[in-house]
């Protein structure tokens, strides 16, 4: 098997606080997650290319009325087109890239011209 671990950035983790001794359960994350609904929330990252192990870009959670903290995001952070789950329950994300700009889409080789 290829598993590469990938793990939420530590500073989103404590935005949406923990179960105590214990992970929190999808119900929980849920509704610190609609706590979060007031706050802007600001990515940027490099333009889509098709490079599968790397990725640079920054996540902004802000306030309403100023700025919030930046947090670097990379390769680590990023489940792929077509990743499977293993050894968790749920996730939220946010995609990046959808359609003709995955990474994995960028990879695929071109079809063959017909004569």
């Amino acid at each position: 098997t290829n598993l590469k671990l990938r793990q939420s950035h530590k500073d989103s983790v404590a935005l949406l606080g923990s179960g105590g001794d214990r992970p929190l359960v999808q119900g929980e994350a849920i509704g610190k997650l609609a706590e979060m609904v007031n706050r802007e929330i600001k990515i940027q990252c490099q333009p889509p290319n098709k490079f599968i192990y790397s990725f640079e870009g920054t996540m902004e959670i802000g306030n309403a009325n100023k700025s919030g903290q930046v947090m670097a995001l990379e390769i680590k952070q990023t489940l792929l087109r077509g990743c499977k789950l293993r050894n968790t329950e749920w996730v939220l994300g946010v995609i990046v890239y959808s359609g003709q700009e995955t990474k994995i889409q960028m990879n695929l080789p071109k079809p063959p011209h017909k004569a």
